[in-house]
């Protein structure tokens, strides 16, 4: 990936898999994105551009996942196998993390690390829409966070409690959003506002 990235002369990638037997790339993913190099999973383009923006603002990697809500207590769960160890920025002490097995080990040899993030880390969360016109924001609070090791959810599962799960997902344009430790929302904003993105807010 490294060599594509020269080859190119790029500075952010994703990749379409699991089309064929090949090992998924989760560990490669985390590891790129603890060095500064954002990698987006899924050959998910909006997801890449939403990674890289933050990149910029925050100087801090993404957690990207798949979004749900828990029936239990109606917070929100992002879920994935790709979780950078450097969430507190790139430049600080990566966090422990444990090599596991694909979640579903559909892909003979492929490994995701698990990484435990910060009860009580204020995050935000954010999405690109599909036409670069809108861009859904908010921000929350880590209340858990799990290694899950059944197949309804991908290795590492954050539970997030925002104001209102259910209007976030009525509003959003994707299944995939992005994590990012600290408080971006006025940065977005302002970004959003020079580049004429419209910001939806929750």
């Amino acid at each position: 990936m490294k060599d594509l990235l020269e080859e190119k002369n790029a500075q952010a990638l994703t990749m379409a898999y699991g089309d064929n037997p090949l090992p998924v790339p989760c560990v490669a993913y985390a590891n790129l994105r603890d060095e500064g190099i954002p990698a987006a999973c899924e050959a998910d383009i909006n997801s890449l551009l939403s990674m890289t923006i933050m990149h910029y603002i925050a100087e801090k990697p993404s957690f990207m996942g798949n979004m749900f809500i828990d029936p239990a207590d109606k917070n929100l769960i992002i879920s994935h196998c790709v979780c950078p160890r450097k969430m507190q920025g790139y430049k600080t002490r990566p966090a422990p993390h444990m090599l596991r097995p694909y979640h579903t080990e559909k892909f003979t040899g492929s490994l995701t690390a698990f990484v435990k993030t910060k009860k009580g880390q204020e995050i935000t969360l954010w999405r690109l829409s599909g036409d670069l016109k809108n861009m859904l924001i908010t921000k929350g609070i880590i209340v858990d966070s799990v290694e899950h090791k059944g197949e309804t959810y991908c290795r590492a599962k954050i539970e997030v409690r925002i104001n209102n799960a259910r209007e976030l997902v009525h509003k959003t344009f994707g299944n995939h959003h992005m994590i990012v430790y600290g408080d971006y929302t006025e940065q977005l904003r302002k970004l959003n506002e020079i580049l004429g993105i419209t910001t939806i807010e929750v």
